[in-house]
């Protein structure tokens, strides 16, 4: 066989390996991306439900405020 065949033969299967391992790879990054995406709306709502627990003791107050200076 002639060198120059062999040679591009041997650039065409590395080629096909190193682009399947970098599809793997990019598919694998927008799995974990997504997961990373799920966890951060999560702590986003544990976050608001604790903004949401914090303001009601002062809501209370202020009405029972209100309701005392009628």
């Amino acid at each position: 066989m002639d060198t120059q065949l062999i040679l591009d033969i041997v650039l065409i299967v590395f080629s096909i390996i190193v682009g399947t391992l970098l599809s793997l790879v990019l598919f694998r990054l927008y799995i974990i991306l997504g997961r990373v995406e799920k966890t951060m709306e999560f702590i986003d709502h544990i976050r608001e439900m604790l903004e949401m627990w914090e303001r009601i003791p002062f809501e209370l107050l202020k009405k029972l405020t209100s309701f005392l200076t009628k």
